[in-house]
């Protein structure tokens, strides 16, 4: 599975979860909104960059955020 589309995954469950907790838990609700900010800049970092230093960066990134998510869940 691409980190791409894992990242996408990751976001559907950020964003359902936000939906599930916003009007009761504001504080949490909002940094998951920073979480998925953060995914979606490396997304669209790595996604712009051809080749070049930051690519490999931005996947170690990604994969660490994916699996930190993942790991609460």
């Amino acid at each position: 599975m691409s980190i791409i589309y894992r990242a996408a995954l990751v976001l559907q469950q950020i964003d359902a979860r936000i939906s599930a907790i916003a009007g009761n838990w504001p504080d949490e609700s909002r940094a998951l909104r920073c979480l998925k900010t953060a995914i979606e800049g490396t997304v669209r970092r790595l996604t712009m960059t051809d080749y070049n230093p930051e690519k490999a960066d931005c996947i170690e990134v990604l994969t660490t955020l994916c699996d930190q998510w993942q790991a609460t869940q």
